[in-house]
């Protein structure tokens, strides 16, 4: 998680010099390497996310019984039909990490988009 950040942080450099670049010259080919870098990143973040929420899926279901389940309301019901029992014991931080890959995701997407249409 926490290389995860420090490629977060890079690539909101490359991010801030790219917008500048961009504003002073327009798209270009030269333009095209620093998309193609924060598409390398945010990808790298993606699936270092995937793997630590992985790790720590297996760990804590190893770590807790599937028996402890409980009956509540109607909203509970349906989470812990469609929920499996390790993804409900992750915590907030995990959940927004995975939040946070998915953003990457989109990331990945729009850079290598823009690199590949606009960058001519």
């Amino acid at each position: 998680m926490y290389f995860s950040f420090l490629q977060f942080a890079f690539t909101f450099l490359i991010y801030l010099y790219t917008v500048f670049v961009v504003y002073r010259n327009g798209y270009s080919r030269s333009v095209r390497k620093w998309f193609k870098l924060m598409t390398n990143n945010s990808g790298t973040i993606v699936i270092f996310t995937v793997i630590a929420l992985i790790l720590m899926g297996v760990n804590f279901s190893k770590a807790c019984d599937s028996t402890d389940l409980f009956l509540g309301t109607t909203f509970e019901i349906i989470i812990l039909i469609f929920v499996p029992v390790h993804w409900r014991v992750l915590g907030y931080s995990a959940w927004l990490s995975c939040a946070a890959a998915v953003l990457s995701l989109g990331n990945f997407i729009l850079a290598m988009v823009i690199a590949e249409n606009e960058c001519n």
